[in-house]
């Protein structure tokens, strides 16, 4: 379990490195913030009860997860099915006029850096609760590594006033407070960190609305002439699918967490 735990910023990081791979290409302009509204809530931890009774596959499946990336790595790939969709998810977006969207012409190079420093501190206000958030699941992880450490600790104290001498009776009984005490910090663990999403994603969503609409507004920089601007507006859009692509993994790391929990129970 602690080995899955440690392994999440690498299973993330090389997610961010594949959606660099994909921009490298060039990104098809599209609409997101329907894919950030549609995103799956993080699973409820099961009791003990069902921990021993369901298949830990079921547990971990994923496969909507999968379908929602494929479907984002098709704008990056401006798939012409899903530049159809955008196209009709833009037109909905911006029916009466999205109140953050300032349409400009190319030659209104005034007007082009006027939007491009409202992009930026968007993006930076976005990336300020990032970085809050980033934080406190850092702080989630000291205290599970902390709370394993205790279970360990306490194992060994037992064993050392009680021990087994090959009993393998005595020894399995050991495994399985072991493993109790592992579900019971990772159960904290995960309760938290799924609390923790949901603020999260509320907080995230009118800044990711507000960039959407300016992006899509404004045609993602297209006849913009100013070359920072036209850059900042790609740039902004990376932001949003690295910010899609991450949540998704989080979500599939604790449906994976909570498998490994069923297996330890069911041990």
């Amino acid at each position: 379990m602690k080995t899955r735990t440690y392994s999440l910023p690498l299973v993330i990081l090389a997610t961010l490195f594949f959606w660099n791979d994909l921009f490298a290409q060039g990104t098809s302009g599209s609409p997101l913030f329907a894919y950030l509204q549609k995103m799956p809530e993080s699973p409820v931890f099961p009791d003990n009860a069902a921990l021993i009774s369901t298949s830990p596959v079921i547990f971990e499946e994923h496969g909507d997860l999968n379908a929602m990336e494929k479907q984002i790595q098709d704008i990056v790939n401006g798939s012409s099915s899903e530049n159809t969709q955008s196209n009709t998810l833009s037109e909905n977006t911006n029916q009466g006029g999205a109140p953050n969207s300032e349409v400009i012409h190319a030659d209104e190079n005034t007007q082009a850096k006027h939007l491009g420093d409202v992009v930026l501190t968007t993006l930076k206000d976005i990336e300020s609760v990032k970085i809050e958030f980033e934080q406190n699941f850092r702080r989630l992880e000291t205290i599970y590594n902390n709370n394993i450490d205790k279970v360990y600790e306490a194992s060994r104290i037992v064993q050392k006033e009680n021990p087994c001498a090959g009993n393998s009776d005595c020894l399995h009984a050991h495994a399985r407070q072991i493993n109790s005490g592992i579900i019971t910090a990772t159960r904290e663990k995960t309760m938290n960190e799924q609390y923790l999403l949901s603020v999260y994603l509320a907080r995230v969503k009118p800044g990711f609305k507000s960039l959407d609409d300016m992006l899509s507004g404004n045609r993602y920089g297209e006849g913009i002439q100013d070359k920072e601007v036209k850059t900042l507006f790609r740039n902004a859009q990376h932001d949003e699918v690295l910010f899609l692509t991450d949540y998704i993994e989080r979500i599939k790391l604790e449906r994976i967490t909570i498998s490994n929990c069923a297996r330890l129970a069911q041990q």
